[in-house]
């Protein structure tokens, strides 16, 4: 593609644009861990253009634009739209809550983008993510919801060999969260519906001794999942007010698999013969340990990706999303399963 590709950015917060400069900095395209600095590296390279911010707090429009350089600044969606300005992408990075209302503003205006690209979980409950799908397929507006971890080679590796059967038959699967099943456990029922093929049942494990350590809309809790190619899976809640944890053990055929420290270590224990007391194979504590970095600069993946469906035609384009409004909608089809099954 010869022509950048403008960007409009709504929301300057955390993932947006304004995390301190000793965890996001201009000058340091060593860790990219917001939308604002992802567009300004890929604008370096002559494939994008961040060309404008939506921000309702006045004192964060300002700080933002100064950081990162950028032209026009916006209080309201509605504000841009009132403009000449074109976005070929616009990304949503304010407030879960909002997510549902802006698409709408969006997809309802003469402006509408080539891609949105929206953060995780997509809206804010069923409900919202179901319209958001309706009115994306209405007018045919794709878009890429960042769940990062999608965006991942290290992830995307072992998925695919998960899936090919490299690694045998998978056996069971647990994951140790805090912060809500919403908000931070999202994340992992999207890696198993990635991994594991269809959900077919969940169930809590307890009604009582509930951890609202976020959110009280929003618990952390015990729960318990089948799918078609992992029999057992298993959400075990941890306090997030004590410390966060986000670990995933998958245990198959011929090795265990943990993602460790949020995932920026991948731990590959593969099974082999006992040696000592018997013949019969055994999961030994010596692993493998994969050093995954590229979470810190994950966010360009995801623009890379948006570029890449732009770039392609025909029924191809939709296949190269790596995650879809579609794949929002099953992760909130599950939360709901779980927490009104009884």
């Amino acid at each position: 593609m010869k022509d950048l590709l403008n960007v409009l950015i709504v929301g300057a917060g955390s993932i947006g644009g304004l995390k301190p400069n000793e965890f996001d900095s201009p000058t340091n395209h060593s860790k990219i861990l917001t939308h604002c600095h992802a567009v300004k590296f890929l604008e370096e390279k002559k494939h994008l253009k961040l060309t404008g911010i939506v921000e309702p707090n006045l004192e964060k429009l300002c700080e933002v634009k100064l950081k990162w350089n950028i032209s026009e600044g916006y209080i309201t969606i509605d504000e841009y739209l009132k403009t000449s300005n074109y976005a070929d992408i616009i990304t949503i990075a304010s407030p879960t809550i909002t997510h549902y209302e802006i698409v709408k503003q969006i997809l309802l205006s003469e402006k509408k983008p080539k891609i949105i690209i929206l953060e995780k979980p997509g809206g804010y409950n069923l409900n919202e993510c179901t319209l958001i799908n309706n009115l994306s397929s209405e007018y045919k507006v794709p878009i890429l919801i960042n769940y990062i971890r999608r965006f991942n080679s290290h992830y995307q590796t072992i998925g695919n060999l998960l899936k090919s059967g490299f690694y045998g038959k998978i056996l069971n699967a647990s994951l140790c969260y805090t912060r809500g099943l919403k908000r931070d456990c999202c994340h992992a029922i999207d890696i198993f519906n990635w991994f594991f093929g269809d959900f077919t049942s969940g169930q809590s494990l307890s009604y009582s001794n509930l951890i609202d350590d976020y959110d009280t809309n929003d618990l952390t809790e015990p729960f318990y999942l089948q799918y078609e190619n992992c029999p057992h899976v298993f959400l075990r809640p941890c306090d997030g007010r004590k410390g966060s944890i986000f670990e995933i053990d998958i245990i198959a055929e011929k090795a265990r698999i943990i993602f460790v420290d949020n995932g920026t270590k991948i731990n590959i224990h593969n099974v082999q013969k006992e040696k000592i007391w018997g013949d019969y194979s055994v999961i030994p504590s010596e692993c493998k340990t994969i050093i995954n970095n590229e979470f810190t600069i994950d966010l360009i993946n995801v623009y890379k990706n948006a570029i890449d469906y732009l770039s392609s035609t025909g029924d191809i384009a939709r296949k190269k999303l790596c995650c879809t409004i579609d794949d929002a909608l099953n992760v909130y089809k599950i939360i709901d399963n779980l927490r009104y099954e009884e």
